[in-house]
């Protein structure tokens, strides 16, 4: 019996990497996600929202377990969404 091994590498890409690339701009992701450049700039620094990774996912063409990789579980296939954990008052 052969055994294969096989390697792989990831090379993850954040938003601010995306835009850093010649012919990148804020200006198009907005259009495309429909808000402003700004709006962009500020996902870029601060990390995309949950609730609008798929519209920047497919106006950058970057996976979305990519742009937030902190949610990666919640797109592993099959895997279930993740409540947000309750906070009991003291």
């Amino acid at each position: 019996m052969t055994h294969l091994s096989v390697e792989c590498t990831f090379n993850l890409m954040t938003l601010a990497e995306y835009l850093a690339q010649p012919g990148k701009t804020a200006v198009a992701i907005a259009a495309r996600c429909r808000v402003s450049h700004s709006t962009v700039l500020r996902w870029a620094e601060n990390g995309v929202p949950a609730e609008r990774l798929e519209a920047v996912a497919a106006a950058t063409g970057i996976a979305a377990a990519e742009l937030r990789p902190d949610l990666a579980r919640v797109f592993a296939r099959g895997a279930a969404p993740v409540a947000p954990a309750k906070v009991e008052a003291a």
